[in-house]
């Protein structure tokens, strides 16, 4: 399985057509799930957490990045490699395996220092790279290092 933005898309456009071919509008206030690190599921409302629950929706429906999309990208390292080349320093990126805590000013000076001296591509830069990688990366790694990635692609290949 690959990611493409095409795919994405088409996927969002069916979701989008399921509901009437509108995004759910709020309805009054509802109970809120919201997540926290360290755990992939529910927990409990905290004061301040209530938002506006669309009417008809499940916590199926509702998924945050975890700090960066770029995150993801250091579950796929060798992916990195290939895209940008030779040049790219594998050890200018953090070597933690728990991505989705890593601070998105580490994540992004990272790809910066990796690939400041990769002519062919040039310095990383989330406008010019980041769709390309994305579509690059082995969802089976994403997955493995990103539990909420896990969980978000577990609830996509049920609707699929």
């Amino acid at each position: 399985m690959r990611w493409s933005k095409a795919g994405i898309r088409q996927f969002s456009d069916s979701q989008r057509k399921k509901r009437g071919g509108h995004d759910s509008t709020p309805t009054g206030r509802q109970r809120s799930t919201s997540y926290v690190r360290g755990s992939v599921g529910p927990r409990e409302e905290s004061p301040g957490d209530s938002w506006d629950r669309p009417r008809n929706s499940s916590d199926d429906q509702l998924h945050f990045m975890v700090q960066t999309m770029e995150a993801w990208f250091y579950a796929d390292k060798d992916t990195l490699r290939s895209y940008f080349g030779q040049e790219f320093r594998l050890t200018a990126l953090s070597q933690r395996d728990d991505i989705e805590n890593i601070p998105r000013a580490d994540v992004i000076s990272g790809l910066v220092s990796a690939t400041r001296p990769c002519e062919s591509k040039g310095e990383y830069s989330k406008g010019q790279h980041s769709f390309q990688i994305l579509e690059l990366l082995d969802p089976s790694k994403v997955r493995a290092a990103s539990p909420y990635a896990d969980r978000l692609l577990n609830v996509l290949d049920r609707l699929s």
